[in-house]
């Protein structure tokens, strides 16, 4: 679970690709939130369909670093990629890879596209995976999170009580 309180306003910087030099330019109401999320709530059945399915969601989990701890990512096309210790791999029982990077193998990566058809509750592989999030990896990660809709506009994200708080 996590709790939202307000977003975090910020300006953001684009870079334009469409010109030969590229152009930044500031979206002046881009903002995010601070939250800490169960990863059960990025399978929420209405958080792929109020968010994923109408525009893009980017969050990054917060911690110790990539190299020390489970970093989980949402990559803006509805793919949850999870960074986990050769333990928590374990464990968690999920389908994964080992890490491409680091000489001791210790790294997996799991992933797993929110956007497939199999997501649905009552599915076999929508069910181990809400199973594995309930029972392996049920702590909620600090994450930073924000949501752009389809017209690149940056909305305000409602939050189900699945969210724990939110800076």
């Amino acid at each position: 679970m996590a709790f939202l309180t307000k977003p975090v306003q910020s300006k953001l910087y684009v870079s334009s690709s469409s010109t030969a030099s590229p152009k930044k330019q500031v979206l002046k109401e881009a903002f995010y939130y601070k939250a800490d999320i169960h990863l059960s709530y990025f399978i929420e059945r209405s958080f792929i369909q109020d968010y994923l399915q109408k525009g893009r969601v980017v969050a990054q989990s917060l911690g110790e670093g990539i190299d020390v701890s489970n970093v989980i990512a949402l990559d803006g096309s509805g793919t949850l990629i999870l960074n986990l210790t050769k333990d928590t791999y374990k464990q968690l029982g999920l389908p994964g890879k080992p890490a491409k990077f680091g000489t001791d193998r210790q790294r997996f990566v799991v992933q797993i596209n929110l956007l497939e058809k199999s997501m649905i509750p009552g599915k076999k592989g929508f069910e181990r995976i809400k199973w594995c999030f309930d029972n392996t990896l049920s702590d909620p990660f600090p994450f930073l999170i924000s949501y752009i809709d389809s017209g690149i506009n940056f909305n305000n994200m409602c939050f189900m009580i699945c969210i724990v708080s939110v800076v």
